[in-house]
């Protein structure tokens, strides 16, 4: 009996021994997978961290090329084709896009003739100064700017809020409303790059006699480089009208990256290169 003893003994050791083996062995293979999940993590993880401004300027473009193709469907549309019919029916609706030009007129009559008083309060930059959506205008897109030595266009969205400035760029409350007229200037911020979509990051590549397209619902307005200077945060004498000019100003922090002074581009109307873009010309020819 005791040799049968030990022979069981000895049978359910070797069974011990060969489960303590597989367990080893599914033990180690869990933690193979494991380093090797862990190990894709990683990598998934260091290629979205890479890819993160690429993505983000994809998303960007994608939504600023909607608003932008919205805008200019609208642009190119009949502005009487928002007009009432007169049978008093569409009472309380929105107002036609001609009464909406001629209140930016009269808007940026108003900031001339009382100096741009409002620009002494830090907050104005935020302010619309007129509410679009009175107009049809669901979006707050009153323009769409583009700048070809940046290799930009961007939607203009009326006050440097925060959420705007996420959007495009911006037209700075108690500036000039961009429809272009003597005695007006329109100055256009934006960020100099938001979560790795450029914006203005790109504006140093502007020089003196490139062009700056600004298209509003009724007509494109083109401006010619003039003047390029930086200036301190709180020159803002540096940004007002300047009597019997039709301008439009471009503004980003400076320098990249550390922010504490603003690089302004400044644009004066050019109507012959308004004429010739009228009749399909060249911009190249534009530019010469």
């Amino acid at each position: 009996p005791r040799s049968i003893n030990i022979l069981c003994e000895m049978e359910t050791e070797k069974e011990c021994a060969g489960q303590r083996e597989e367990a080893e062995e599914e033990a180690a293979q869990m933690m193979r997978k494991l380093l090797y999940a862990i190990v894709i993590l990683i990598y998934l993880g260091g290629f979205a961290a890479a890819a993160a401004p690429d993505l983000n300027r994809l998303a960007a473009y994608i939504s600023a090329r909607g608003v932008i193709d919205d805008f200019e469907s609208r642009a190119r549309d009949d502005p009487a084709a928002g007009e009432s019919d007169g049978s008093g029916d569409d009472a309380g609706e929105s107002l036609a896009p001609e009464e909406l030009r001629r209140a930016m007129e009269e808007y940026n009559a108003r900031i001339f003739a009382e100096g741009q008083s409002g620009m002494t309060d830090p907050w104005v930059y935020e302010q619309s100064g007129i509410d679009l959506e009175q107009y049809g205008v669901d979006d707050d897109v009153a323009a769409v700017v583009e700048i070809p030595a940046m290799s930009v266009k961007l939607p203009v969205y009326l006050g440097a809020t925060q959420e705007n400035m996420t959007k495009g760029a911006v037209q700075l409350g108690e500036t000039s409303m961009p429809v272009g007229g003597v005695n007006t200037n329109c100055v256009i911020a934006a960020h100099r790059g938001y979560r790795g979509i450029p914006m203005f990051q790109y504006i140093e590549d502007v020089e003196l006699g490139d062009e700056v397209i600004l298209m509003n619902l009724w007509e494109t307005l083109i401006y010619r480089v003039t003047e390029i200077k930086v200036i301190a945060p709180a020159d803002t004498q540096e940004i007002l009208i300047r009597p019997g000019e039709d301008m439009v100003t471009l503004i980003t922090c400076h320098p990249y990256t550390h922010n504490y002074q603003r690089y302004v581009v400044f644009c004066t109307r050019d109507p012959e290169a308004e004429a010739e873009y009228a009749s399909g010309g060249d911009p190249e020819d534009r530019a010469s």
